[in-house]
């Protein structure tokens, strides 16, 4: 019974609000206010570099209506973090509450997945242009 105690209590202890733990599941929430949501990528529409400054004060539900649900959710004091994800590149969006309550996109950007610390705004995640210049 102690060790069971003591099994549970170390366990608890890996589970901490604003640090990241992969999900098994491609639709479940953690603890740590974490959600994997897979969305096929197909069903997207394309999205060029250019455009990303569109995506800036949509609401949520404006969100889902354009891409459907994020693959990726984590929730933070105030603050939301979705991630549209593809095989090379992550388009990231961070959610603030505006005046009205509505969470609502205040940053957007991108990078390649494979390149951690490289150059941002460089790629799409599905579809479109990745040039800048479209």
């Amino acid at each position: 019974m102690a060790a069971s105690v003591g099994c549970m209590i170390g366990l608890a202890g890996c589970a901490q609000p604003g640090k990241l733990h992969p999900s098994s599941s491609t639709s479940s929430s953690s603890a740590a206010g974490i959600t994997d949501i897979a969305t096929p990528i197909a069903a997207r529409p394309g999205l060029k570099l250019a455009q990303l400054g569109t995506l800036k004060d949509l609401t949520s539900q404006e969100l889902i209506g354009k891409f459907g649900k994020p693959d990726f959710l984590r929730h933070e004091e105030t603050a939301e973090i979705w991630q549209y994800r593809s095989s090379a590149c992550v388009l990231e969006l961070f959610l603030y509450p505006s005046a009205s309550g509505n969470l609502q996109v205040a940053h957007v950007t991108t990078h390649y997945r494979a390149s951690v610390g490289g150059p941002p705004d460089q790629c799409v995640p599905f579809g479109g242009d990745v040039t800048a210049a479209s």
